[in-house]
């Protein structure tokens, strides 16, 4: 139904006066309009995704925040452990390059050691006695007592180094089993009686070779 109500256009003549034009509304015609709701509504919308993406955005910047502190944890310990293994393998390198350079001088030192040991059992296990003549008996007998204290002499001379490695290894234990024994009794160092057992050894080799020689001149 039209807001206005019959509307009828008059003519007038000009001789009559004009009527009064009368205008009905009809009032439930009219929706009541609330100019800014919907713009409040639409506002408040748009305020609600805005505060949504914020939270969003915070709680990935705590997370990213959460990860560069675990980072710089984890840097901070990486870097603590690197200067702590450098210090210890630093220190461990030239301990063991100091013991590396000790003990090839140690085993410079036994192999030259052992050559001259064999040398001087070669030259002792070549000496035949037997083969002697009456005449060349007494140069022989000089010539194997120097053979004789030569090897003695580098024996003496290497006792520093056989001391030092039998106190670390075994090595010379069948060797003076029998000097072992007699130092629990009387309390010497083991030093002492291998030195006692060389000197009590090398007289009786000296004997036996003195005394087969004297046998196989004499009993010709």
């Amino acid at each position: 139904m039209s807001a206005v109500t019959e509307f009828q256009p008059q003519f007038l003549d000009e001789d009559e006066e004009e009527p009064d034009v009368m205008i009905q509304f009809d009032a439930d015609a009219f929706d009541p309009v609330t100019p800014y709701q919907e713009d409040f509504d639409d506002q408040v919308h748009v305020a609600q995704e805005q505060l949504m993406h914020l939270r969003q955005k915070q709680e990935a910047l705590e997370r990213q925040k959460t990860e560069l502190e675990e980072l710089s944890q984890r840097k901070e310990e990486f870097t603590a452990g690197r200067t702590r293994i450098v210090e210890e393998l630093t220190r461990y390198i030239h301990g063991l390059e100091g013991e590396s350079a000790d003990a090839q001088r140690l085993a410079d030192e036994c192999l030259d050691t052992k050559e001259i040991f064999e040398h001087h059992m070669r030259t002792v296990e070549c000496l035949r006695p037997e083969s002697w003549s009456r005449t060349d008996l007494r140069g022989e007998l000089a010539r194997a007592l120097g053979y004789i204290e030569s090897a003695e002499d580098d024996i003496s001379k290497a006792k520093p180094l056989l001391d030092s490695l039998g106190s670390k290894k075994k090595i010379f234990k069948s060797a003076a089993a029998a000097v072992s024994n007699a130092t629990s009794v009387s309390g010497q160092p083991f030093s002492y009686w291998l030195k006692a057992g060389i000197a009590f050894t090398l007289p009786i080799m000296v004997f036996a070779i003195v005394f087969g020689t004297m046998m196989v001149i004499f009993g010709k």
